[in-house]
């Protein structure tokens, strides 16, 4: 009888969300999607699931979601927003329910995190009144904005000590960035003319021209520079994973970044990539007692990129040649001309301080520094390079040595990312940054000793 209450319940659910398919399909998803987590909900309460399930779970959907529009005049949502959201109602059950006390690990990365919202708060505060016109409410996102960053810290950071879950929650990561990385060479030579049905959804409304005109692909990050940082992240992993033992599956993968890369023709990524690849190089040959194998490896994986070089298109090759006369290339120099505007109206005028963040008042950096500069001051900047020294200092051993590749990919992004910054955006990317803040995180969590907690 039981078995044919479920079944009856299961036919209901099917025809009604058969109905609403037909003529909703974007509310068809929502419900379909809110059965599923309060199926979810349930395992959660009875501690059948946990925070590692948790962030297995929200890596995907950071990393494939695009922006959801429910109805007009309402902002687009994220299915990784609505994941947070979730965790917060489990979180609050926990809490209220089942009367737990709920702690966390207060290091000093997150003591300076918060100290970096704090700062935030007070250059918003100050805008109201120091510019009251270009002052709004919504100003005050900014900090949802960078607490959902640390929210994600804290996440990662307060998981149980497990080698199993850790070196899976980093193999999701590059298992996902891969799945983007094809998707986007997909879109370059539109195979199964996947840019008539899917591409759409993720390409920036800015970015249009660019894709169609010039090939740059945008894979699920609607921005080519964008999706170029999130490539970065995951073969920072594979190049260290292929440090410790080589393997042909990680190379096969290791080859789909970078080529992907290639295609989104970003100079910015691929000095970036060269970077992150001697990076790697370094830290590895730091931390590891075989240095020939890391040598002999490194030297191995040169000739990969050469020979992806034959199949990058032309654009790729007159891009790149702009590098050796700067002077002349004119998205450089047009750059050059805002960021010295940018400063002398915007930056100069409150440089310890910062003027804070004015959503009335749409300024186009293409530098990130310049932005941390401008909206938060010498003393934003100052805390916000703090933060990521402290984490940086801290990724050093693990007894978990099989797991030491996550840290040395995660010390190679802290040093590849600030070059990066220069010329488009990691920290203000609200799809990149989460994936970044995991991977940091991560190897930030190998860091604690669990005898030391």
């Amino acid at each position: 009888m039981g078995k044919f209450k479920y079944l009856f319940l299961s036919l209901i659910f099917s025809v009604i969300l058969g109905v609403i398919s037909a003529n909703r399909p974007i509310l068809f998803i929502l419900v379909f999607l809110g059965i599923l987590i309060l199926m979810m909900y349930v395992r959660y309460m009875r501690g059948q699931i946990g925070i590692y399930h948790y962030v297995l779970t929200l890596i995907p959907l950071i990393i494939f979601s695009t922006p959801i529009k429910v109805a007009s005049g309402l902002p687009a949502i994220r299915l990784d927003d609505l994941w947070l959201l979730f965790g917060a109602v489990i979180f609050s059950s926990n809490l209220l329910l089942r009367k737990q006390k709920i702690k966390f690990k207060w290091n000093w990365s997150v003591k300076l995190f918060l100290l970096f919202i704090f700062w935030i708060a007070v250059t918003i505060l100050l805008l109201s009144f120091r510019e009251p016109n270009y002052y709004t409410h919504s100003d005050w996102f900014e900090i949802v904005k960078v607490g959902k960053l640390l929210i994600i810290f804290l996440l990662v950071l307060n998981m149980k000590w497990n080698e199993m879950q850790f070196n899976k929650i980093a193999n999701t990561v590059i298992i996902s960035l891969f799945i983007t990385a094809v998707f986007g060479i997909f879109q370059y030579f539109n195979i199964a003319n996947i840019n008539s049905w899917l591409s759409n959804y993720y390409i920036a409304e800015t970015k249009i021209s660019g894709f169609y005109n010039n090939g740059r692909v945008v894979g699920t990050f609607g921005n080519p520079n964008i999706f170029a940082g999130a490539l970065i992240v995951g073969a920072s992993l594979v190049m260290s994973k292929l440090m410790v033992k080589f393997k042909l599956s990680n190379t096969l993968i290791l080859s789909a970044f970078v080529f992907a890369i290639f295609l989104t023709l970003s100079r910015t990524g691929l000095i970036s990539l060269i970077v992150v690849f001697m990076s790697v190089v370094f830290f590895s040959f730091l931390r590891y007692k075989k240095r020939i194998r890391v040598l002999v490896f490194s030297f191995f994986l040169i000739p990969i990129g050469l020979l992806l070089l034959k199949y990058v298109p032309e654009n790729f090759f007159m891009r790149i040649g702009n590098l050796n006369n700067v002077n002349n290339d004119d998205s450089f120099t047009t750059r050059l001309y805002n960021w010295r505007y940018i400063f002398e109206a915007r930056t100069s005028n409150n440089i310890i301080t910062g003027t804070g963040p004015s959503g009335r008042l749409m300024i186009t950096f293409d530098n990130e520094w310049l932005n941390l500069l401008t909206y938060y001051g010498l003393i934003g900047v100052f805390l916000f390079v703090l933060l990521f020294l402290s984490i940086l200092f801290k990724i050093n051993t693990t007894e978990f040595k099989n797991n030491s590749w996550i840290q040395i990919a995660a010390q190679a992004m802290i040093v590849a990312f600030p070059i990066y910054m220069i010329t488009s955006s990691v920290f203000y990317a609200l799809q990149l940054m989460p994936i970044v803040m995991i991977c940091l995180a991560l190897a930030y969590r190998l860091s604690i000793n669990e005898r030391a907690e």
